[in-house]
């Protein structure tokens, strides 16, 4: 935040985004200059009512909300209806992980293997 004054004037013009970490609470969220929030930080910062309320905020003043790092079908779960787009390293590497993480998207629960 000790920078966003700087990088806003670099910025004019631009759509803005704001990552959103852990400590953020001690700041006020400039929602006037910004056009979306990036959900980052920790990952107890991203399960926290701290970033859910953050993000609830910004939906109801129309912002765009990312949530980056995600890469399990619970954090799907934690997020989806709230966050707008996500995005995970994970996800874009290895199958298996992106095919949970679609299930969750789509509502469904991942199928187990019989042992027979």
């Amino acid at each position: 935040m000790d920078l966003f004054d700087a990088f806003m004037e670099e910025t004019e013009g631009l759509p803005r985004a704001l990552v959103l970490q852990d400590g953020i609470r001690n700041h006020p969220i400039p929602f006037q200059h910004i056009d979306a929030v990036f959900i980052g930080g920790s990952d107890e910062f991203k399960i926290s009512n701290e970033a859910f309320n953050a993000a609830k905020a910004a939906k109801m003043l129309d912002k765009w909300v990312h949530v980056g790092r995600v890469n399990t079908a619970k954090r799907v779960k934690d997020w989806i209806g709230l966050g707008d787009s996500i995005d995970g390293s994970g996800i874009s590497r290895f199958d298996h992980m992106l095919e949970d993480v679609l299930r969750a998207i789509k509502g469904e629960e991942q199928q187990t293997e019989l042992d027979l």
